[in-house]
């Protein structure tokens, strides 16, 4: 017996074996499939991961250096606020010792007014000539200073008002510090 592809029983085998086959075809070929979108799911879900950790890991960097900017930013303005603060107060110090300065050799001054006046400057001027010697020429009670003005060739005393006023504010100046402090 001979068969043919034409025989009807040997078409409906070889159709069955093809259909067979065919349907192991597609079985492999959606498992293969099913395979690689599982695979590429599972790698997107990688790629999202790793990619919202680098993200949130340079968010947390960017946040950080800004924190870092923001604090040296502060730390600036701050500084330059205490050196301005510093400034005006050394500047309101200055003020007051000019101020100071101003009035004590007014009041010094003023000491013309009193009728022990004449006395001082006796004082004044004997003190002079004990230092330079009694051929030293003594100028008294100038109208600006006041006092006395004493020489005696390249040397001389200043006992006049105002110069003495800058010596006891001078001797005093570490009194007059601790009012700054």
């Amino acid at each position: 017996m001979s068969l043919t592809l034409t025989d009807p029983q040997v078409s409906n085998g070889l159709a069955s074996d093809v259909a067979a086959v065919r349907q192991a075809l597609l079985d492999d070929a959606r498992n293969e499939a099913n395979r690689i979108v599982a695979a590429a799911r599972e790698s997107a879900d990688r790629v999202i991961h790793d990619t919202i950790a680098e993200v949130d890991a340079e968010v947390e960097h960017e946040r950080h250096r800004s924190e870092l900017t923001a604090q040296a930013y502060s730390s600036r303005v701050l500084a330059r606020a205490r050196n301005d603060a510093r400034r005006e107060v050394l500047r309101k110090q200055e003020q007051l010792r000019c101020e100071l300065i101003d009035r004590v050799r007014a009041a010094t001054l003023e000491i013309r007014h009193d009728r022990r006046y004449e006395l001082v400057l006796d004082r004044l001027e004997a003190m002079a000539l004990e230092q330079l010697g009694e051929h030293a020429t003594v100028e008294r009670d100038q109208p600006a200073t006041g006092g006395v003005v004493a020489r005696a060739g390249t040397r001389h005393v200043d006992y006049t008002l105002r110069a003495i006023a800058d010596r006891t504010l001078d001797a005093m100046s570490d009194e007059a510090a601790r009012l700054w402090t």
